[in-house]
């Protein structure tokens, strides 16, 4: 099930609501890279964060935070380094708003999201499976995400390709916004703070509603995003006309490798 993108012909985008009293997510196409700079700059990226000292490597989801807040001057941001490799990372949601500026692997990457009531998925874990929703980028693409806190999200690579999902920079606008646990609040307001320590992982039932659901995942309401045209074609590099964004790059196609 597709649905339309907004603005095609600006940063095609996606605005996902599920209720007027919840933030929703919004992500945004911004430029492609040439083939295979995805994959080469995470490989890079990913590299340099591992050498960063406050690296973590937890959740299938290797970070780093990059930028503290400023407590004594009344500023509650920081910035984070994270990368998601071919295996993709698990279900999971943070308390606090997020926003984040990423570069697609050269297969592209999908992302899955999903805002609900959690009496609701208590009672009936297929809940969760209603809610969610799929937003698919193409290979080696800058893109930016914006959620609200509670968003449950996964992010793989498409096709379930040997490619990287994605590399990304990631800006916390308030580290104590959210409901944290007391736990997580003495780690953010001594700057201890990690990405899997502000992680929570999908509850189990829902967890297991999810993995037997593989038949009717076609059916989630999907966005495709897409800029529709050839990549930095020139007269001088006319190997670029060869993949559009919607998919041409032989790393695109399913059961395709680099």
């Amino acid at each position: 099930m597709s649905t339309a993108a907004l603005h095609p012909d600006s940063f095609p985008s996606v605005c996902l609501r599920w209720s007027a009293d919840r933030l929703p997510v919004e992500v945004m196409l911004i430029d492609q890279l040439e083939p295979g700079a995805g994959d080469r700059l995470i490989a890079t990226a990913g590299l340099r964060q591992s050498r960063h000292p406050a690296f973590v490597d937890a959740l299938d989801e290797p970070s780093a935070r990059l930028a503290s807040m400023h407590p004594e001057l009344a500023d509650p941001t920081s910035v984070y380094s994270f990368l998601v490799g071919p295996t993709g990372h698990p279900f999971h949601r943070h308390a606090g708003h997020r926003a984040f500026t990423a570069v697609s692997g050269s297969a592209g990457a999908q992302l899955r999201f999903a805002v609900t009531d959690d009496d609701a998925c208590a009672a009936d874990p297929q809940a969760f499976l209603r809610a969610l929703r799929i937003v698919e980028v193409p290979a080696d693409a800058l893109f930016v995400v914006r959620f609200g806190g509670g968003t449950w999200h996964q992010f793989v690579p498409s096709d379930g390709a040997a490619h990287p999902a994605l590399f990304a920079l990631s800006f916390h606008s308030n580290e104590l916004g959210g409901t944290l646990t007391e736990k997580q609040q003495d780690a953010v307001r001594g700057n201890r703070a990690d990405i899997p320590a502000l992680t929570e992982l999908l509850p189990a039932p829902m967890q297991r509603a999810w993995s037997a659901a593989s038949d009717a995942r076609d059916s989630i309401p999907t966005t495709r995003l897409t800029l529709g045209r050839p990549v930095r074609a020139t007269p001088r590099d006319p190997s670029t006309c060869m993949r559009k964004t919607s998919g041409g790059h032989p790393a695109n196609r399913r059961g395709a490798v680099g």
